[in-house]
């Protein structure tokens, strides 16, 4: 859940949330630290793992729900769970939950400050009674400061940037498939009619005659999926990204057939074979295989979280 804040204040509006956040994991374990979920009495987003270990720390949320009235400013309660003997799940990990009450006061506070603090880090302490503070930059996770243990953790982390070239079958099916994923999507094509009427709010929509020169001014270090509806057009965007060769990932829809010829023509306009090298075509895992648009965008998008250790999370 990167958009934490907004999911809170959303959730916040006639009722008080409880946030649970993982600050610490060792050794097997369901979810990460960093793992979060926000508890009302009637509603859950995110996830900690599931479980018993999620059950249990719900029911235990929704304890300080009721008796929100009783408790002071910026409740927090740090508890250490042993997966084994105390949640009874086989992962036999060790986990430590933050529980965090925000009622009214608390999350209109809280928008006031988030209108000021983009990019910046969240800082509390574990215990109760302290507003949480805004730093920038500060590294994550928790610390000691003159003794008392803080968890830290930036507002809104970075996101890969996947940009997809075409609107297509197989291309919607990725948009459908990846909008539970970490990604800032920029799905591009040369006119607004290629696109459904139903289109995903996971991504940005880009209407340009020119993808090709649209790939050549992207973004440093971003993910890239050409499969628009031109061989011509793919070759385009595929050159002019591989002559930069600066992107994280360059996948090009089609067969081995296709790429070799798409290869050959690179070598003729002088990219160079260590670009080259790094053009995926087919895209997907091996171990996933079928024709159908839905299996070929399953296949592209379990091939991203397998390189992409931040879709992970």
């Amino acid at each position: 859940m990167h958009c934490w804040a907004e999911h809170l204040s959303a959730l916040s509006v006639h009722q008080p949330v409880v946030m649970i956040t993982v600050i610490a994991a060792e050794g097997s374990t369901p979810r990460d630290a960093g793992a979060r979920m926000l508890v009302t009495f009637d509603a859950i987003e995110g996830s900690i793992g599931g479980g018993k270990l999620e059950f249990a720390e719900t029911a235990h949320a929704r304890r300080l729900l009721s008796v929100t009235n009783t408790l002071g400013p910026w409740h927090r309660e740090a508890r250490l769970i042993v997966l084994g003997p105390d949640a009874g799940q086989c992962c036999g990990g060790v986990v430590e939950v933050l529980h965090e009450v925000f009622g009214t006061a608390e999350v209109l506070v809280l928008n006031a400050q988030l209108r000021e603090a983009k990019g910046s880090v969240i800082t509390r302490p574990l215990t109760s009674g302290t507003p949480p503070q805004f730093v920038i930059p500060a590294k994550a996770g928790t610390q000691a400061t003159r003794g008392e243990r803080v968890w830290s953790e930036p507002l809104s982390p970075p996101r890969p940037k996947l940009h997809l070239y075409g609107a297509g079958h197989t291309a919607r099916e990725i948009i459908r498939i990846a909008a539970g994923l970490p990604l800032d999507i920029a799905w591009i094509d040369i006119a607004a009619e290629r696109f459904p009427t139903d289109q995903s709010a996971s991504a940005h929509t880009i209407v340009t005659e020119h993808p090709a020169h649209f790939a050549s001014t992207a973004p440093r270090g971003a993910l890239h999926l050409a499969m628009s509806h031109s061989h011509d057009l793919d070759y385009a965007i595929c050159e002019a990204l591989l002559t930069r060769n600066d992107f994280a990932f360059l996948g090009l829809i089609g067969s081995a057939t296709k790429r070799a010829r798409f290869v050959q023509r690179f070598r003729r306009a002088g990219v160079a074979d260590a670009a080259l090298a790094r053009l995926i075509c087919p895209i997907g895992l091996e171990s996933i295989k079928g024709k159908a648009p839905a299996v070929i965008a399953l296949s592209a998008v379990a091939q991203l979280v397998a390189i992409v250790p931040e879709l992970r999370d």
